[in-house]
């Protein structure tokens, strides 16, 4: 744990991973000890009139007129690189702008404010601005309406997660001598996550593979595995099944999904992902309050990252795109992305499975919807499966839940 003003913080969802040594991180190669600040905006109303209730969408907000509300900033720390963990310390001044007390941020008053964090080696300071928003209209969303898919996946993440567990899907990984070892302390534990590929003979853990039929991986068109190289799939009692992608091809090129079939079917034990159905929108409706609230913005998404950690953003704009939490115990388990994580399935978990949203292009989500390219997808693996139709995409069916259309 990290002390901060003599409390703890949160960082790397209670454990220290270590990276390749070959990871790049904005442009630059890791020092011997670092680290990422990462703050996360939490407004504080200080006034406001008495709030109504209000539901739009799958959403249930309350709603203030004319509110007062202060900017606090929730605090992580990631750690990065395999390091001799001692402490990191962080202070706030002035003490008359803001103040810090364990992982949060007061804002006491307007004014710029200097976080100071410090490790062994590494010093760091961030400027914070702080401005009172007064007199606005204000909606705190409070809860997702009962029986809606949003429910449904929100809860299918949160009721999994507490601060005494970590993200790192394996407690043991050594490719080369192809011994695995799940991590029972990762909070997705009970989730079933042996579509995910930990290896393959083109990039090592990264250019990340995700079966989506017995023999049908999907990946990133611009972070390719290669033709005839072993794509590795894990089961959930850690027995070790390699596969030969013999052809792939490319969706539409602005999707950035490219397919890619395997010499045989994957052994009994590694199931493949579900797909977001065509039909999704009338599951996850707008919300429009003062402000327009995208389908799905809000709802948890799953990605596993190249160091193989269950990380946890939250969607964003659009389906395809995602951004950090305001949750603090979410936040707990958010990593920002990297070079090396393209391909890397988003997955929402709904009905206590896996279910694909998209594939990583960058570091703020997919290229397009993979919704979008449904029948294109199937048409491939039936190409590539020699005309035959026998594998396609299996479409997640929301009809248990309620239909906003």
């Amino acid at each position: 744990m990290t002390v901060i003003n003599g409390s703890s913080i949160f960082v790397d969802g209670g454990s220290i991973t270590s990276h390749d040594n070959d990871d790049v991180i904005n442009g630059g190669g890791l020092t011997n000890f670092w680290y990422d600040v990462v703050l996360t905006d939490t407004p504080r109303i200080i006034s406001q009139s008495s709030p109504s209730r209000v539901t739009s969408g799958d959403l249930i907000s309350l709603f203030y007129t004319g509110a007062t509300y202060k900017h606090d900033q929730m605090v992580k720390i990631n750690l990065v690189n395999n390091i001799t963990f001692e402490e990191i310390t962080a202070s706030v001044s002035p003490f008359r702008i803001a103040t810090i007390n364990e992982n949060l941020i007061t804002h006491v008053q307007d004014g710029v404010a200097t976080l100071t964090t410090t490790s062994t080696n590494v010093t760091k300071t961030q400027r914070i601005d702080f401005v009172t928003t007064v007199d606005e209209n204000y909606y705190d969303i409070i809860d997702d309406v009962s029986g809606s898919a949003r429910e449904n996946a929100t809860d299918n993440i949160n009721n999994l997660l507490s601060y005494d567990k970590n993200v790192n899907i394996f407690s043991t990984q050594s490719d080369s001598e192809e011994i695995y070892v799940r991590n029972t302390n990762c909070w997705a534990y009970n989730i079933d996550l042996t579509c995910i590929s930990p290896w393959n003979q083109t990039g090592d853990k990264k250019r990340a593979g995700t079966l989506i039929s017995p023999k049908h991986i999907i990946f990133a068109s611009h972070y390719q595995i290669t033709t005839g190289h072993t794509v590795r799939f894990v089961d959930s009692n850690n027995n070790v099944c390699d596969r030969t992608m013999t052809n792939k091809g490319n969706i539409e090129f602005w999707s950035d999904y490219t397919i890619g079939i395997l010499d045989s079917e994957v052994d009994a034990g590694i199931n493949y992902c579900k797909v977001i159905s065509s039909d999704w929108e009338d599951y996850f409706p707008y919300a429009t309050f003062n402000y327009v609230i995208a389908p799905v913005r809000g709802v948890p998404y799953l990605i596993p990252d190249q160091q193989k950690r269950a990380t946890i953003s939250i969607a964003a704009s659009s389906l395809n795109r995602f951004e950090q939490p305001t949750n603090p115990l979410q936040l707990n388990f958010y990593y920002k992305k990297v070079d090396g994580d393209s391909g890397s399935p988003m997955f929402s978990i709904i009905n206590d499975e896996l279910i694909l949203m998209n594939t990583l292009f960058n570091d703020s989500g997919s290229q397009t919807t993979l919704s979008d390219y449904i029948d294109e997808i199937n048409q491939k693996m039936t190409d590539l499966n020699g005309g035959d139709d026998t594998y396609q995409l299996d479409e997640i069916d929301l009809s248990s839940f309620i239909n906003f259309s």
